[in-house]
């Protein structure tokens, strides 16, 4: 007697597309860092574009984790669809750590001026 154990689908949550587009996403985001590093030093506008984009991410690990909480709210989360949305959320959340390690770099420069101590011509 063969039993089958299937998983209902949610193209919404583990569709191809959806999964495709986070790696993706993920996957540019570890180029600027990349590029950052490349010469051995961290400028203040590869640092704010590596923020901008680890900003982005977040936004968006968090609106899926908010749209999870909705859809087990009205038509309920199996727990496979779950461990998804929560390796997409971690990997999202792990463009935050690249920039925090940019930002560690930026700061251990010697030569970094501090932007707050440049004064204008009123200063």
């Amino acid at each position: 007697m063969a039993s089958s154990c299937t998983i209902p689908s949610n193209p919404d949550i583990s569709g191809v597309g959806v999964r495709a587009a986070i790696y993706t996403q993920n996957l540019l985001c570890f180029v600027p860092a990349i590029w950052a590093l490349w010469d051995g030093k961290v400028t203040t506008y590869e640092l704010e574009s590596a923020e901008a984009h680890s900003t982005t991410n977040l936004i968006l690990a968090f609106a899926v984790l908010i749209s999870t909480i909705f859809q087990v709210q009205t038509l309920g989360l199996s727990n496979y669809h779950a461990s998804i949305v929560l390796g997409l959320s971690w990997m999202n959340n792990t463009n935050a750590f690249v920039y925090f390690l940019l930002y560690l770099k930026y700061k251990s420069q010697e030569d970094v001026e501090d932007p707050s101590s440049q004064r204008g011509p009123r200063g």
